[in-house]
């Protein structure tokens, strides 16, 4: 399965998805930071990483640049309650009042095969 990489500063909202995708069997790790995120990246190469809505935008900016310098390829999923995305960049997002976990799990496992669609066509 997927390694996933979870970044946000909300602890209850982090647990629950980490428990969500775990029980769909993931391997989840949870960054509350860029430091954060640096050490995991130097020690799992991630498939998917998820921004979570409580991230400022220049932190999202941030951590997608971090991780793109050290672990490719790779897909983003940027929760966001505004409007509109603050990285429409990222390769999926998901709206956090009318997201669901079911629309989690299914994300990731679209996300996670885009990659490995790709990991098998680069061989």
């Amino acid at each position: 399965m997927a390694r996933i990489l979870h970044v946000g500063t909300n602890d209850a909202v982090m647990a629950t998805r980490r428990a969500i995708l775990e029980r769909a069997g993931y391997e989840v790790t949870l960054a509350h930071n860029l430091s954060e995120v640096i050490a995991a990246c130097a020690v799992n190469n991630f498939d998917v990483v998820i921004l979570g809505q409580s991230l400022p935008s220049k932190e999202k900016q941030r951590v997608v640049h971090t991780v793109q310098e050290r672990c490719k390829p790779i897909r983003f999923l940027e929760y966001h309650n505004g409007l509109a995305p603050d990285m429409p960049s990222a390769h999926a997002h998901l709206h956090v009042p009318s997201s669901t976990p079911q629309s989690l799990v299914q994300c990731v496992r679209h996300l996670a095969a885009d990659l490995a669609r790709e990991k098998e066509d680069q061989s």
